[in-house]
């Protein structure tokens, strides 16, 4: 009934499907249809709680093809249970209900977002390339939780040869390798944000992606909370190359049960070059980052050098204003003589050189578990 009342009303300009029945391609069918044959739609958002189909999906991607109005496409599924069941359904559900082709020259110049966050055991690169092809205008990209086959290459290079106009990556993808990740990231001529995903590598070559062609100039957010690992170094790397960069977060959230938390070596600092590179990204607004290897330095090497260039970097950030502070891994509770103190962001440490973020207003150091905020610091800020 909801489905007839939207089609009845050319006047619908955005929808949201709550709960809606991905797990019924019949269902689904009826949704593509009305979606490309509305007049009015510019927003379609769907909610699943239960199970998909990928015919499904496919189908729902299809009418978005087709529709002249609709710009985003939001379809949410992130229950437990979200993953791609195998086909159940019976002949009188699914019908002929084979996917048709989209026609050739067709043009959806109207989508502009696509989001996908969701997980599928198998593989939709395919669908996305015949999709994407036909979208000149998108800007915006999730990838959904779906398994690398080899037409994801494809994928990739449709995306780059199509959508000129890509600026917005988030990467799905289950388990990719290095390579996958940055042939994606590649696939975005002026890419400005990036986003990962759980259980992603952010390796040399995605690295390498990010600050070629261009990209380290165009870059304004990159999101590597959730990723598995990413190399202290490419960590101090992307914020020495990034001029333009307005959003970097590179700590993972308190909720996240991952063993991996990213964190920048104070090895990788250059504080024993006064030609060493400084990070180029003054413009920041939002930093999350955290700082590990104190406790590594050796007994006749001073660690409050590490500090003085911590402090020296975060205190020309001058437009910040959120900042997010990690420390040291490992221990709870560190010991009285552990050098890791140094580094306690106090106002003995060196954070009175942070007086000129003004601009400053949220600042969170609980995963900086070594530090001895006390009245004085707390007077000072």
């Amino acid at each position: 009934m909801l489905l007839l009342f939207i089609k009845a009303n050319p006047s619908v300009r955005e929808i949201t499907l709550t709960n809606f029945p991905l797990s019924s391609v019949w269902t689904s069918v009826l949704l593509g249809n009305l979606i490309a044959g509305h007049s009015g739609l510019e927003s379609v958002t769907i909610n699943c709680f239960r199970g998909i189909q990928l015919l499904s999906v496919q189908h729902v991607l299809h009418g978005v093809a087709l529709s002249s109005k609709v710009a985003k496409l939001s379809l949410i599924c992130r229950s437990s249970g979200s993953f791609l069941q195998e086909s159940t359904q019976t002949q009188a559900d699914s019908g002929n209900v084979s996917l048709p082709l989209l026609p050739e020259g067709h043009v959806s110049g109207a989508l502009k977002e696509v989001i996908l966050d969701l997980v599928l055991h198998q593989p939709l690169s395919a669908t996305l390339s015949s999709l994407v092809r036909h979208c000149p205008n998108l800007e915006r990209l999730h990838i959904p939780s779906t398994r690398v086959d080899e037409s994801f290459k494809e994928l990739c290079n449709t995306l780059h040869q199509c959508c000129l106009k890509l600026r917005h990556i988030e990467g799905g993808l289950l388990n990719p390798q290095d390579h996958h990740l940055a042939m994606l990231i590649s696939s975005s001529r002026n890419l400005k944000s990036y986003s990962m995903r759980s259980n992603q590598i952010m390796g040399p070559l995605s690295v390498k992606a990010l600050l070629d062609d261009q990209r380290c100039f165009t870059l304004e957010q990159l999101d590597f909370k959730q990723c598995v690992a990413i190399e202290s170094k490419h960590i101090q790397l992307i914020l020495t190359s990034c001029p333009n960069l307005k959003t970097f977060r590179a700590l993972s959230g308190h909720d996240q049960q991952n063993s991996f938390d990213p964190r920048l070596n104070i090895r990788d600092l250059p504080i024993h070059s006064t030609k060493g590179p400084q990070w180029a990204c003054q413009g920041l607004l939002e930093l999350q980052i955290g700082f590990t290897g104190f406790s590594e330095i050796t007994n006749d090497l001073p660690v409050q050098p590490y500090v003085d260039y911590i402090y020296d970097q975060l205190a020309v950030l001058t437009e910040l204003q959120t900042l997010h502070l990690g420390g040291e891994l490992g221990a709870a509770i560190f010991p009285d003589d552990s050098r890791v103190w140094t580094f306690d962001f106090t106002l003995r440490s060196g954070i009175w050189k942070l007086g000129t973020l003004k601009q400053l207003k949220h600042l969170n150091v609980q995963r900086l578990k070594h530090n001895r905020i006390g009245k004085l610091e707390v007077e000072w800020m």
